[in-house]
C-alpha cells in the first residue's frame, strides 16, 4: 500500500481475548505471575479476572503490519490504558500520523465497548518499491498475477493487463482489497495500441511508470511439420511483438527518467523443446531483444533483464502433468526440466531484481526455479573449420 498522512490502515480488525491467548503471551514473556494465569490470584490482586500480559500488545500490532511486506519496523511502543481481561473484545485500528520519504509514523488504538484500552505507535521504513509504478502484462493469473500482488503489497502501484475486462477487474479488486493501488487495461499486447494504453494508464493514474514486466504469453504446441500459420503467428505476436509494443512507449518516456524492463523468457529459447518450435523461437527472440535494449538503454539509465522462470501455473500445469504421466508410464524419473517451483517464488526473485539489480548487470539472463536462482552466461564457442581436399 501507499501511505499518506492521516490515512487509515486497511487492516482494522476485532479480536476477543481467550485464556489460551493470555497464557501464550505470558509464557512467551517469561513472566509467570499468577495474575496472568489464574483467575483467583488475579481477583486477590484486585482484578476481576486474569489479565493479559503487556506483550500481547505486540501481537496485536503485528496484525496491522500484515499488508506492509518489505518494510522494516524501526521503532515500536504500546501500552494498555487499563487491564485487558479474558472475554473482552477489542477493535484494533490504526492511521498514519506523518510520512517523511520512506519513513512512516503510525498510531493505533484498541477500543472495547466501554473505552480505549490500548494505545501505541510504530515507525516503519517502507519498501524501496513504495511509490513506484509497475506495468505487468499477462497479470490476471499465474506468474504475472503473483508478481502484481507481491509488488502491490510492498507499496508499488500496478497496471494489470489481460485479454478480458473481467479478469483484469478481478485482480485490480484483489489488490485494492489489500490496501494497494492498481488500475487495469484489457487488451492483447499483440496490438500496438495496447502498449500505448498501458503506459498512459500508468501516467494518468499514478503519474509515473518505473517498471515494465513483459510477461504475457501463450502456447500453441505442435510438432513443427504440423504447426499452422495461425499458430505460428499467434505465439510470436503475443510474446515477441507484444514485448515490442509495450517496450517502445515505455522506453520513450524512460529515456529521461530511467526505468527497468524485465522480459519473461524460457530455457526453450536457448535449448529448444520438441513440439514448441513457435514458443522456442519467440523466447529466443526475447533474449536478443533483452541484450539489445540493455545496450541501447545504458546511456539513459535503463536496466533490462531476462528472467526464465520454472513454476507451476495454469499454463504450465497441463504440460507438467503430461510429462509426469509419460515418465510414470515409462517407469523413469521425471526430467529436471519439469520439476518446478511456485509462481510466488518467481515473484520474490523479481522483487529482489527490481530492488537490487544494477546497471552493470543490465542485459543479464536469470533462471529461477523455486528458491534457486542462477545468472546465465550464453556464449557462442567458435571452432575453426578446415576444408577437406578431394
Amino acid at each position: 500500500m501507499r501511505f499518506l498522512a492521516g490515512q487509515e490502515l486497511p487492516t482494522s480488525f476485532s479480536i476477543t481475548v481467550t485464556p489460551d491467548m493470555v497464557q501464550q503471551y505470558a509464557h512467551a514473556s517469561g513472566d509467570h505471575s499468577s495474575i496472568h494465569l489464574d483467575d483467583a490470584a488475579a481477583r486477590d490482586a484486585g482484578f476481576s479476572g486474569a489479565i493479559a500480559h503487556g506483550m500481547l500488545s505486540m501481537g496485536l500490532c503485528t496484525r496491522l503490519l500484515a499488508p506492509l511486506q518489505g518494510g522494516t519496523l524501526l521503532q515500536f511502543d504500546a501500552r494498555f490504558l487499563s487491564p485487558l481481561l479474558v472475554g473482552q473484545t477489542l477493535h484494533i485500528s490504526g492511521r498514519t500520523e506523518s510520512v517523511d520519504g520512506r519513513i512512516v509514523n503510525v498510531v493505533f488504538r484498541g477500543a472495547s465497548k466501554e473505552a480505549d484500552i490500548l494505545h501505541g505507535s510504530f515507525v516503519l521504513e517502507t519498501s524501496p518499491l513504495h511509490g513506484q509504478t509497475a506495468i505487468i502484462t499477462g497479470s490476471t493469473r499465474g506468474i504475472g498475477k503473483s508478481m502484481a500482488l507481491r509488488l502491490a503489497r510492498e507499496g508499488a502501484a500496478v497496471i494489470i493487463n489481460g485479454r478480458t475486462q473481467e479478469g483484469v477487474d478481478a485482480v485490480v479488486a484483489d489488490i485494492q482489497a489489500l490496501g494497494g493501488q492498481a488500475a487495469g487495461v484489457a487488451g492483447s499486447v499483440a496490438d500496438m495500441e495496447t502498449g500505448e494504453r498501458l503506459l498512459q494508464a500508468a501516467l494518468t493514474h499514478f503519474g509515473r511508470a518505473d517498471y515494465l514486466i513483459n510477461n504475457a504469453g501463450i502456447t500453441r504446441d505442435r510438432m513443427a511439420h504440423k504447426i499452422a500459420e495461425l499458430e505460428w503467428d499467434e505465439v510470436l505476436n503475443v510474446h515477441l511483438k507484444g514485448a515490442f509494443s509495450c517496450s517502445k512507449p515505455f522506453l520513450r518516456q524512460a529515456r529521461t527518467s530511467g526505468g527497468t524492463i524485465i522480459n519473461v523468457v524460457s530455457s526453450a529459447g536457448w535449448e529448444g523443446v520438441p513440439g514448441q518450435l513457435n514458443y522456442s523461437a519467440a523466447k529466443a527472440g526475447l533474449l536478443g531483444m533483452t541484450m539489445t535494449l540493455a545496450k541501447e538503454g545504458a546511456r539513459s539509465g535503463i536496466r533490462v533483464y531476462a528472467v526464465a522462470p520454472a513454476a507451476l501455473t495454469d499454463m504450465t500445469r497441463p504440460l507438467i502433468e503430461r510429462a509426469q504421466a509419460d515418465a510414470a508410464a515409462g517407469n523413469r524419473e521425471l526430467d529436471s526440466y519439469w520439476q518446478v517451483g511456485s509462481a510466488e517464488e518467481v515473484a520474490a526473485f523479481v522483487r529482489q531484481l527490481l530492488v537490487e539489480g544494477t546497471l552493470a548487470e543490465s542485459g543479464s539472463i536469470y533462471a529461477v526455479n523455486g528458491k534457486k536462482a542462477e545468472r546465465l552466461t550464453l556464449t557462442m564457442q567458435r571452432e575453426a573449420l578446415t576444408s577437406k581436399g578431394d
